[in-house]
């Protein structure tokens, strides 16, 4: 079984010695407010460090959207992925110790943060968060493999997320399209389906049509890794169709 750490208190791993509490303590229940998160990170001598952070509410809009100045000597600013550039981050000022205030502050006490591997934006903070939904293992395949999330977008809504021509990821689009994923899951889980009326049958049909374009993708994409492998072929497996590569 492969485990997925997301900083907890009390943990006493050195990495997390000067993480930072949201003091998020309430009891959640059904009704606790989901915040979609995303954060985007450069490499500098100390490590990967904070860039740019956005925190989406439940309903859509973004309530935070915030660029950040690392504080050790950038080496790579890992543009490809990130749209972060030297010019973007000079005139920034905001910390890293800034965001968490910031988000200290906004966070109510039962407050559940949903992020696509979650676990590496909290370590971006240096926060530690109770209550966390990382969409990624919601959708997780077999033997613990994780669907990228531009793939999940586009095989569930037809929805293209991190789309071709941009330099880099949108975080609030991340943060958003992760939250979505992840109230689409609870919503249209075909394990509480079964046990539901049948007035919801046409939910399961949409889930398990959701679910069949997953695998028959995967399946897809696996059969033409292997022909592509088989013919040694690079430029045969650029021409592929996109949505099939993606995950």
């Amino acid at each position: 079984m492969q485990a997925f750490h997301s900083p907890l208190q009390g943990w006493c791993f050195p990495e997390y010695e000067n993480f930072v509490s949201t003091k998020s303590d309430g009891v959640i229940t059904d009704k606790s407010p989901l915040f979609g998160l995303d954060c985007e990170v450069c490499l500098t001598m100390r490590g990967r460090e904070l860039t740019h952070i956005s925190l989406v509410a439940e309903e859509g809009g973004c309530v935070m959207d915030e660029l950040v100045k690392p504080d050790g000597k950038i080496l790579d600013y890992l543009t490809s992925c990130s749209e972060i550039m030297k010019k973007i981050l000079n005139p920034v000022t905001t910390k890293v110790k800034d965001v968490q205030r910031q988000l200290k502050a906004l966070l109510p006490p039962t407050a559940v943060l949903v992020g696509y591997s979650s676990d590496l934006d909290l370590k971006a903070l240096k926060m530690i968060h109770p209550y966390v939904i990382d969409t990624s293992l919601l959708y997780v395949r077999e033997q613990g493999r994780r669907f990228k999330l531009k793939f999940l977008a586009k095989a569930i809504w037809g929805k293209d997320v991190q789309g071709p021509g941009r330099l880099g990821h949108d975080t609030t689009e991340d943060a958003k399209t992760a939250l979505e994923l992840a109230q689409y899951f609870f919503k249209y889980d075909p394990k509480k389906m079964l046990s539901r009326k049948s007035d919801d049958f046409d939910h399961f049909i949409v889930i398990k049509i959701a679910e069949l374009n997953l695998e028959a993708l995967a399946c897809h994409q696996s059969r033409r890794q292997q022909a592509c492998a088989e013919q040694g072929s690079r430029g045969r497996w650029a021409a592929m169709p996109k949505v099939a590569a993606q995950f």
